[in-house]
C-alpha cells in the first residue's frame, strides 16, 4: 500500500493519529446535508471582521479555501474586504447559498488549475474549474468586462490575497 502526498502550493500537512480532536472545533461543511445557511449567516452577521476572513475561518465553515471564498463573494456580489457585520442577513444568506454550487462545480471539474499550472490531480490531470476572479488579476470580468483587481487581508507572511471585480463587487 502507498500513500502519496503531493502539495505543490505547500499549504498542506500530513500526520497519523488514532484520534482527530481538531475535528471537534471545525464548523459544518457546505456540502453536508445539515449545512444550515440561516445559522451560518447569523454567525457571519456577528463577525466584526472582513467577510473573506470570516469565510476562511474553519471553526465557522469547514473546508472553504481561498479560491472558493473569493468565488463565493463574487457570485454574491459582495466585496471580500467588507466587514461581515455590515451585511444584511438576506445578503449573507445569498452568500451562503453560493457555497454548495461553487464547490460542486469545482469538484466536478477536478479542482482549479491556475495560470501557474501548480495543481494536478493524482493522475497528472489539470483541474478544469476556471475561477471568475481568483487568480484573474488584470483580466476582464466575465460578467461586466471591468478589470479584476487584487487586494490583501492582513500583514506580512500571514496576509491573504483576495480578488474582486470593482464594478460587480462594490465596497
Amino acid at each position: 500500500m502507498q500513500l502519496i502526498f503531493r502539495d505543490p502550493r505547500t499549504f498542506g500537512s500530513i500526520g497519523v493519529s488514532r484520534e482527530l480532536p481538531f475535528l471537534q472545533s471545525m464548523g459544518p461543511e457546505p456540502l453536508d446535508a445539515d449545512f444550515d445557511i440561516t445559522v451560518i449567516a447569523k454567525k457571519l452577521k456577528s463577525r466584526n471582521t472582513k467577510i473573506k476572513t470570516a469565510l476562511l475561518d474553519q471553526s465557522l465553515i469547514a473546508g472553504l479555501g481561498n479560491i472558493y471564498a473569493d468565488e463565493a463573494c463574487f457570485e454574491a456580489g459582495i466585496h471580500p474586504a467588507r466587514i461581515a457585520a455590515t451585511l444584511s442577513l438576506p445578503r449573507l444568506r445569498a452568500l451562503c447559498n453560493t457555497l454548495r454550487p461553487i464547490l460542486e462545480r469545482a469538484i466536478a471539474a477536478r479542482g482549479a488549475t491556475l495560470k501557474d499550472k501548480g495543481y494536478q490531480d493524482i493522475f497528472g490531470n489539470y483541474g478544469e474549474f476556471i475561477p471568475h476572479v481568483y487568480g484573474q488579476t488584470g483580466e476582464p470580468c466575465t460578467t461586466c468586462g471591468a478589470t479584476i483587481r487584487r487586494g490583501t487581508l492582513g500583514a506580512s507572511k500571514s496576509a491573504r490575497s483576495y480578488h474582486y471585480c470593482p464594478r460587480c463587487q462594490k465596497k
